[in-house]
């Protein structure tokens, strides 16, 4: 990749429209929580029919 005044500007702007770590972090989270919430539900459930079965 050639060094460019349009790759500067392209870096620049990728640079400045980055969201914060703290806001990926945030969007990782909530992701992973619409995405598990259906399996966490079975899990747990058959966690308490165990624990009911088997004391």
């Amino acid at each position: 990749m050639a060094f460019t005044l349009y790759s500067l500007l392209q870096a620049a702007l990728l640079c400045v429209n980055e969201p914060g770590i703290k806001s990926q972090l945030t969007n990782l989270i909530r992701s992973v929580r619409t995405v598990m919430r259906v399996p966490l539900i079975i899990v747990n459930s058959v966690a308490i029919v165990l624990i009911l079965l088997f004391g």
